[in-house]
């Protein structure tokens, strides 16, 4: 037998309440049908059976209706193991609602290994559901978490913003229409990580890492190695060394971008560091202060072809203060304090977590 659509359920419901002279609308209401649905997995007779126990416990209980919350009070965890049911069966009824599952999957995955607050995660993806998000207001370390959820959008007005990706708001709106809302996925996913069938095939064809050839991987690999050891060593380092590698990070990642981008050839970009014989950098700070001046001026190109850069500020922070340092006699090192570092280790995140993003654009 054909399974019954929510319309038909509650038609067949209105039948049977025909006889008692009562109208549907006024025993259960819509979103209550919308669960009862769910319930019986559109089966007629399940639907009626299940219709007639709501309404001997809402006697029983005095319920002057049937609601979404009554049956979720009545029915406790019977409930959320449909509501799981239903986000499953949706996830494995398209390869596009797949997707969005996926997606979220590995939005959550990415939070948890980042040792990120889950629910502020959340938040931001409830955010971008209505309207995009600019850059501005989230938190940089989400980032990444996010771009598998939502993607970097550049207006004309130069206001760089991120839009929820297509599949993640069909998702949730289709299971909004089965009377899952937002807050109620949550809920569910956060006690179980839902996955569909096809997770990893659907994976592999979310993740695309970025195709760089070996000199733009070298400098990309240089530069988030930097940025993962300043991550773990920060407290264990003095302001000075902070001040330089943060730059360094940096301006890997900006020769990577560069070279990618076809701003710079490769061997321009070796033309500008001078080694030794034996591969050792030999540069005065004279000459290291002039190299990052001309890395960035070649960076400021960079807009035209992947559209606004918010954090150009905090690059041009994390430099200036390389410099400065630079300009100063070891003896007067001191002066550098940890307010300095960490001013310029936030800027250096600020910056990274968007720059990283450049590359799959």
């Amino acid at each position: 037998m054909k399974s019954f659509e929510k319309d038909e359920i509650k038609k067949l419901i209105g039948n049977r309440l025909s006889i008692y002279s009562k109208n549907v609308n006024d025993v259960i209401d819509d979103s209550a049908i919308t669960l009862l649905n769910a319930m019986s997995e559109g089966n007629p007779r399940r639907a009626l059976s299940l219709m007639e126990n709501f309404c001997k416990n809402a006697s029983i209980l005095k319920e002057p209706k049937i609601t979404k919350e009554f049956i979720e009070k009545v029915y406790g965890e019977n409930v959320w193991i449909t509501r799981r049911e239903i986000i499953l069966k949706l996830a494995n009824s398209s390869k596009y609602y797949s997707e969005g599952l996926s997606r979220i999957y590995l939005f959550y995955d990415k939070m948890e290994r980042a040792n990120l607050n889950i629910d502020d995660g959340f938040q931001y993806l409830r955010l971008s559901y209505d309207k995009a998000i600019l850059i501005d207001d989230i938190d940089p370390e989400y980032i990444n978490s996010l771009s598998t959820v939502l993607y970097r959008y550049s207006d004309k007005s130069f206001n760089v913003s991120y839009v929820i990706q297509n599949s993640v708001r069909d998702f949730f709106k289709e299971l909004k229409k089965q009377n899952i809302d937002f807050d109620d996925f949550i809920v569910i996913y956060k006690e179980q990580q839902l996955t569909p069938t096809q997770l990893d095939k659907t994976l592999s064809e979310i993740i695309k890492k970025p195709n760089l050839v070996n000199d733009v991987k070298e400098y990309f690999n240089r530069g988030n190695e930097i940025f993962q050891s300043l991550t773990v060593q920060r407290d264990k380092n003095p302001p000075q060394k902070i001040l330089l590698e943060s730059w360094d990070c940096l301006e890997n990642i900006i020769k990577a971008l560069l070279i990618h981008n076809k701003i710079l050839r490769v061997d321009e970009v070796l033309q500008t560091t001078k080694v030794d014989k034996f591969g050792i950098v030999k540069m005065t700070p004279d000459e290291k202060i002039q190299e990052g001046i001309y890395y960035f001026t070649q960076f400021r190109k960079l807009p035209k072809i992947v559209g606004y850069i918010t954090s150009l500020t905090e690059i041009n922070h994390v430099l200036r203060k390389r410099n400065q340092l630079l300009r100063t006699p070891p003896r007067h090192f001191s002066q550098f304090s940890e307010k300095d570092a960490q001013a310029s280790f936030f800027s250096l995140k600020r910056a990274y977590y968007e720059l990283i993003e450049l590359f799959n654009l």
